[in-house]
């Protein structure tokens, strides 16, 4: 069975149609996937995504940062990153409030919830932008990768 040129580019022309709708979903959805840098025009700061858990384990470790859970409580009590601090979404208001007299806006801070489809720790990261903050980083797989690798987890 032969293509012709014909079908070839009606199968382009699908994927193309394909892609297209796919990037405008993921644009427009809540739990869409990153695929750039976000820049935030009012202070030119940038939420990074951190893909590799090795980079979180080293924020981990370093003085200078801070490792923010943005899932319930509840989850977090069930277990969390290492030196990470509780700070649910829902509270971010109140929470907010009680960390800018701890948290410097020139520390690094990671952002992380449950997985990839959690979109808590990107809004999360956005309100702290917006509040001054801008060497925030986000965690998009969460805490779920970070368990299924074996990394140590605080109960």
């Amino acid at each position: 069975m032969s293509l012709s040129k014909k079908d070839i580019l009606y199968a382009f022309l699908i994927l193309l149609f394909s892609y297209a709708i796919a990037l405008i979903y993921n644009h427009f959805s809540k739990s869409g996937i990153p695929l750039f840098c976000q820049n935030n025009d009012e202070n030119n700061a940038v939420i990074i995504a951190i893909n590799d858990p090795e980079i979180v384990k080293f924020y981990m470790t370093e003085e200078n940062s801070v490792i923010i859970d943005a899932r319930s409580e509840a989850l977090f009590r069930e277990g969390h990153i290492k030196r990470a601090i509780s700070c649910p979404f829902s509270n971010f208001e109140k929470i907010i409030n009680d960390l800018k007299n701890t948290i410097s806006k020139t520390q690094n801070i990671v952002v992380y919830c449950s997985n990839i489809h959690c979109s808590d720790s990107h809004f999360f990261a956005e309100q702290l932008i917006k509040k001054g903050y801008f060497n925030v980083r986000i965690y998009p797989a969460g805490f779920n990768e970070w368990k299924e690798i074996g990394y140590p987890v605080q109960r």
